[in-house]
């Protein structure tokens, strides 16, 4: 590994610089730091989901996968223009974009491994809500670790991918904000539509007998969210497995206090 980190600088930089390598770690937070790929620790939070049938008419249909190469074009443009946009704690922020490669490299696993294992492929990739504007989508996969009938399964139905179009950071209202009307109508409408693509998540996993549903690194914005609904869920603290790494080669320690790594979401970890 130290002698790769050497490499890596010059490798594949025909047409882009390289600034940094990125690894999830499944043996902890310490052996790869020593190696200079330094743990974020609040990257590597995510919340956990039960199972469960969908109950609920809230409007929010299917994505598939003809829809996911124009919705990963949209979402890169925004993501660019929020990196410019919104104040940060840090002057130096990255992240890895969430484009229609990562998506089908996901996609193309799960297809591979329920062929293999049921004789058919998922065919729902995600789930969205809202209009043009006021979105809201998830783009899932299906993660099979042990036997499909086990009874304690760990296999797993990822978010990959969540996207809200009007983002906005409900843990930095002021208490007079906290009673505008408008505000309040735009919070409720957010939540609404985040809790309608995620029962679709919920309802998919139940479909293929998956024992959890999972969405890496919630924002802020998407905490506040979800305590406005009554929707199950819990948070975890990954120690040992899928820990995000990054060893980087700018400016700067390389480490939380210089960088701030924005939507380090599943789609990333390949």
């Amino acid at each position: 590994m130290l002698e790769l980190s050497k490499v890596l600088p010059e490798w594949q930089t025909e047409r882009e610089i390289c600034v940094g390598s990125v690894l999830y770690s499944d043996i902890g937070k310490t052996f790869y730091a020593g190696l200079g790929w330094h743990p974020f620790s609040n990257n590597n939070m995510h919340i956990e989901l039960p199972p469960r049938i969908r109950t609920d008419t809230r409007e929010a249909r299917s994505l598939y996968a003809d829809d996911l190469e124009e919705l990963c074009k949209e979402d890169e443009i925004l993501i660019r223009s929020q990196m410019t946009s919104k104040k940060f704690d840090r002057d130096t922020r990255m992240m890895l974009v969430p484009d229609h490669d990562h998506m089908l490299w996901h996609h193309k696993k799960e297809e591979f491994v329920c062929e293999r294992l049921f004789g058919k492929q998922p065919t729902v990739k995600g789930a969205i809500t809202g209009q043009p504007g006021n979105r809201v989508w998830v783009i899932w996969t299906h993660r099979f670790y042990q036997h499909p009938e086990s009874a304690s399964s760990s296999n797993t139905l990822y978010i990959l991918r969540l996207v809200i179009e009007d983002d906005f950071d409900i843990s930095q209202l002021s208490p007079d904000q906290e009673h505008d009307a408008v505000r309040l109508n735009r919070i409720e409408t957010q939540a609404s539509a985040l809790r309608a693509v995620l029962e679709c998540a919920q309802a998919e996993a139940q479909e293929w007998n998956l024992g959890h549903v999972n969405l890496w690194h919630p924002t802020p914005s998407v905490y506040g969210l979800l305590e406005r609904m009554d929707l199950p869920y819990q948070r975890v603290d990954r120690e040992n497995e899928g820990i995000a790494s990054l060893l980087w080669y700018g400016e700067g320690s390389g480490k939380e206090d210089t960088i701030e790594w924005m939507g380090n979401e599943k789609f990333g970890w390949c």
